[in-house]
């Protein structure tokens, strides 16, 4: 493959950037070698996790300290095309260097930044002075691809090609290649010669550039599909790898529309692992963008694909995202099922680092559901193992979640102590979101404390930490704090401006469930920016919401409670249930089993014991199946309407003794009672109207479980017996008309009743109704001519109207 000179012209000499001493200088040969040899070469290298472009850093750097530099640098270069730019200006002290396990130990991290930098320099300075090439591209395809624009993600791309044998054609608007590593970056970080100088070396690979050339402007798109064809399987590698690294740097609507294209492409090759992997990338892309359905579709498809493909280590991979995004979605039993699903998984792989952030994640999930106690436990073992893997931001988290959990239990003390800690930590290690989320806790804290002044001194200095990590959910959280101290203080208008602040994130972020579990503990402060219509009544909308938050206390951070309830349920005919005038959905039930345990409780007001009530709900599931199957249904009854629907005493759950419950059943019954009573008998017609205007067809004829159908029929009986009396009543009364109302209801259910049939009749000849007598008439000989012996027992009509005008004994 022919090289291809620079197509741009040098910079100038004599630049301001010049005069910049570099803020990291190089290391001398010595040094390197030195500090190569400081590296323990870990086994489950917690430096290469860190890393976005996943280097196998202990190898580069222990070629280094044999002094094979040209092996290093190629083992950078391996993976990223651009890693000498990139050793400059990437943070390692937050990546790779920050979980460097010397962290653990009290000493200076290896200095892989500049590590990476000795190697990559010295290799492309030998290399230019006439060495070895690192690479050979393969023999030419004939092929070749154009790429547009000439930044760092685009000369990656091209050189990959080049080396696969297809001639990369790069179009730059600009008259100098390099993008934001040329004019973008800090000369003290990185010098645009130095930048410009990695593009020489990726061009010599048979790269070609055209500088100057702007699409739309200069050339068509059209234009370029003709003068390209590159081998489809190379190109959409190059894409599939484009839109991660588009992900990886924050371009997340770029990344998403790159991997939709690539997966395309993928699903007409039927190629299951790069369909596995697209699937995979692009969910995490969606997740990033809070697109979190769409997110969940593809990340359930590359679980599938992974689990036949028996791929551990990338179906761990896809867990973690998948329970993360069901997390803030607000499903947390869907959740808890995938972390543990994972965590099976990751013992298969001996992946301690994934096994450490699905157990805190885990344990996130018991303290939102109020598992306090659980949660705590599962914290403090796990922290031992966050230790060890050295990953400095999942200790700091664990701590601070630790002093969160305590605070949430009324322990303030231990959750001070912790909160010391976590925060101690994090100032050692430097991380903004590490001491922005520390600093919020201690803000928490001392707003549970009534030191609102020094609660907003805290919280008000988080923001600037988690903004500068664009740490959008916990700075939206933050705002939210900072607004209820602000409202509890009666600074009202400044409350309010927060809460505006909160809103125009959330929006961004597309979700906000994590924000309905703190409204819950905030009530007064949604209701205000409710009645204030903030955001265009966005928490006008979040207080219809909040009664599905779930609520750990059962009252706010103020100590006013949030599960007084209204609750009116329906059996007859589907059952349903308001609460408040607001009907519960079936996605907030979450699934029919949920809705039918509540109506089940409805139905039976003793205490029970879990057993019996799995009996009953699941008969014929396995018994090591029944006790996830029950605590998933219960968690989905109560987020469905409030914390303490059911509650629980000595091993016997009930529904909520103090509750303020209507229910149609228990009326229905309640009237056949009333109007049985000997000493109310001049109220009976009345209950018995009362009855049957409750009745609205069967009961929950969607519950297909023995007990719902028993008590069908128990009350579908009842029903009929009713009516019977009903009908006897108004006819005793001279009310003919709705006498026979009441028979056409009997009819319509038991179409063979003689004696309904008859008083029909009965009812509508004694009303003068004759026509519709004899229509009732024609449709019962209809019914029963099947029967001979009845049909021939059925009296002529005539004759039937003259035995009822005649006053004749009524038939049975």
């Amino acid at each position: 493959m022919t090289t291809v000179a620079p197509s741009f012209d040098p910079l100038p000499s004599g630049r301001l950037e010049q005069e910049f001493v570099d803020a990291k200088p190089a290391l001398t040969d010595a040094e390197a070698l030195i500090e190569a040899h400081r590296c323990l070469f870990c086994h489950d290298a917690p430096c290469i996790t860190a890393c976005p472009t996943g280097i196998d850093i202990p190898a580069f750097i222990k070629k280094i300290a044999t002094g094979n530099i040209r092996g290093s640098a190629k083992t950078i270069f391996s993976v990223n095309m651009t890693g000498a730019t990139t050793a400059r200006v990437c943070p390692v002290e937050e990546l790779c260097a920050g979980a460097c396990v010397y962290n653990d130990l009290n000493d200076k991290p290896i200095q892989i930044g500049k590590l990476q930098r000795y190697a990559t320099s010295l290799a492309l300075r030998k290399e230019a002075n006439g060495g070895t090439p690192l690479f050979t591209p393969l023999p030419g395809t004939g092929k070749s691809v154009a790429l547009i624009g000439a930044g760092p993600a685009s000369l990656a791309c091209a050189a990959h090609l080049a080396l696969a044998g297809v001639t990369p054609v790069i179009y730059e608007k600009s008259d100098r290649p390099g993008g934001l590593n040329t004019t973008g970056i800090a000369p003290y970080k990185l010098m645009a010669d130095d930048a410009l100088r990695e593009v020489e070396w990726i061009l010599s690979h048979g790269v070609t550039l055209k500088t100057g050339v702007e699409l739309g402007r200069d050339i068509e798109f059209a234009q370029l599909l003709e003068e390209h064809d590159a081998p489809e399987g190379i190109v959409t590698e190059a894409r599939k790898q484009l839109g991660m690294t588009l992900s990886r740097t924050g371009d997340l609507k770029e990344s998403a529309q790159e991997l939709t294209a690539v997966l395309d492409l993928y699903e007409a090759e039927g190629d299951v692992y790069n369909i596995a992997h697209a699937s995979m990338e692009l969910g995490a892309s969606l997740g990033l963008l809070g697109r979190l359905p769409e997110a969940a579709g593809y990340l359930e498809r590359s679980r599938q694909l992974w689990s036949q493909l028996g791929n551990e280590h990338m179906l761990v991979q896809t867990l973690v995202n998948l329970g993360m995004i069901y997390y803030l979605q607000g499903d947390f039993v869907r959740a808890a099922e995938i972390y543990e699903q994972g965590r099976e998984h990751v013992r298969v792989t001996s992946n301690l680092q994934k096994e450490v952030y699905l157990t805190t994640s885990l344990a996130d999930i018991q303290r939102d559901m109020g598992e306090h106690q659980t949660a705590l436990h599962a914290y403090k073992d796990v922290l031992d193992d966050a230790w060890s893997i050295g990953d400095a931001y999942i200790c700091v988290y664990i701590m601070d979640a630790i002093a969160n959990t305590h605070r949430l239990m009324g322990d303030l003390v231990q959750a001070e102590s912790w909160a010391g800690r976590a925060s101690a930590e994090a100032e050692k290690t430097e991380g903004d979101l590490e001491q922005g989320i520390c600093l919020v806790t201690k803000g928490l804290i001392q707003r549970q404390q009534g030191e609102l002044k020094e609660a907003i001194e805290y919280l008000e200095k988080a923001v600037p930490y988690l903004r500068e990590k664009d740490a959008r959910r916990e700075l939206a959280a933050a705002y939210f704090h900072v607004a209820g101290a602000y409202f509890s203080l009666k600074k009202k208008r400044v409350a309010l401006e927060y809460l505006e602040k909160v809103a125009e994130l959330v929006k961004d972020l597309g979700y906000d469930h994590f924000l309905l579990v703190e409204a819950a503990r905030n009530p007064l402060l949604v209701q205000y920016g409710a009645a204030n219509k903030a955001a265009d009544g966005y928490y006008a909308r979040m207080k219809k919401l909040m009664k599905s938050a779930p609520s750990a206390e059962g009252e706010s951070e103020d100590g006013v409670a949030t599960d007084e309830a209204t609750l009116t349920a329906f059996g007859f005919g589907h059952a349903r249930v308001e609460y408040n005038g607001q009907e519960i959905t079936d996605l907030e039930w979450r699934s029919e089993k949920s809705r039918e345990m509540f109506f089940f409780f409805l139905c039976n007001r003793r205490g029970l014991r879990k057993e019996e009530i799995v009996a009953v709900l699941w008969p014929d599931m396995p018994e090591e199946k029944t006790t996830s199957a029950f605590h998933s249904s219960m968690y989905r009854l109560r987020k469905a309407l409030y914390t303490d629907i059911i509650s629980k005493e000595s091993g016997r759950y009930q529904l909520d003794p103090s509750g303020d419950f209507a229910f149609d059943v228990e009326q229905f019954q309640a009237a056949l009672a009333a109007a049985d009573d000997p000493q109310a008998a001049d109220e009976a017609l009345k209950q018995m109207e009362r009855a049957e205007s409750l009745y609205k067809g069967q009961f929950a004829p969607e519950f297909y479980s023995e007990w719902a159908e028993t008590l069908r029929w128990q009350l579908e009986e009842q029903y009929m017996s009713l009516l019977g009396s009903l009908s006897t009543a108004y006819n005793e009364a001279g009310e003919f008309k709705k006498s026979a109302d009441i028979c056409q209801k009997i009819v319509e259910l038991d179409e063979f009743n003689e004696a309904a049939w008859y008083r029909l009749m009965s009812n509508y000849i004694q009303a003068q109704q004759t026509e519709a007598a004899k229509y009732c008439y024609n449709r019962y000989i209809q019914i029963v001519s099947e029967d001979e012996d009845v049909a021939a027992d059925v009296a002529d009509f005539d004759d039937l109207v003259k035995e009822i005008t005649a006053g004749a004994p009524k038939r049975a």
